[in-house]
């Protein structure tokens, strides 16, 4: 039953292209021809809705599921293969939107002076906290899934330069990144995969 036809469909996942027994003798053993395994049948078809396109079965509605090449699973961008490459592309998306953000913030924090604290312009610190809270977070997010080198080493030279050209600060970018306080990828890395092995290994097993 459909309680609401803006808001529930029935519908059903038909793998085989044979009819069913009743429906042989409902038409009379008339040879009927079903879509696809990868279409939907609907029972209830939504006629408002432009995508979904009404064939020539009475009381039917055929949808044709689209492939996708990329799934986001709880923000992480997948892909068939699963080789964390689109994900490592959605993250550097992500920090380089944070980081014009940081950047549009930070200039009048850097140039602008205030009539109460007119030292504000020169006090970086308040910039790399707000480049950690808004850049830092999308790498340091996914770091786990990721297990090939060349995809950690992309990551981490997108952070030196987002970091630099933050606080205006070129250099050796292991020096600047021991100077902010800030791990390496790779150590941040490992140790999330040290507290993922404690918390499968340590959690106690669920008893039904």
């Amino acid at each position: 039953m459909q309680l609401s036809a803006d808001k529930t469909k029935i519908m059903c996942f038909h793998t085989s292209t044979k009819p069913h027994k009743h429906e042989m003798r409902e038409n009379n053993h008339t040879k009927l021809m079903w879509p696809a395994a990868f279409h939907i049948l609907s029972m209830y078809p939504d006629h408002t809705n432009p995508i979904e396109i009404p064939h020539h079965y009475p009381g039917y509605l055929s949808t044709l599921l689209q492939e996708v090449k990329q799934l986001d699973y709880l923000s992480l961008r997948l892909d068939p293969m699963v080789n964390m490459k689109a994900a490592v592309s959605s993250i550097q998306q992500k920090a380089k939107k944070a980081h014009s953000l940081v950047l549009a913030v930070s200039y009048p924090l850097r140039y602008d002076k205030h009539h109460s604290n007119p030292t504000i312009c020169s006090s970086p610190v308040k910039m790399l906290n707000l480049w950690k809270s808004r850049v830092l977070i999308h790498f340091l997010l996914y770091l786990r899934y990721i297990s090939d080198e060349t995809q950690l080493k992309t990551l981490q030279a997108s952070l030196n330069k987002s970091l630099s050209t933050t606080i205006h600060v070129y250099g050796h970018p292991t020096a600047l990144l021991s100077e902010t306080g800030i791990a390496p990828l790779y150590i941040t890395q490992n140790l999330q995969l040290a507290q993922l092995r404690f918390r499968l290994y340590s959690s106690p097993p669920t008893t039904i």
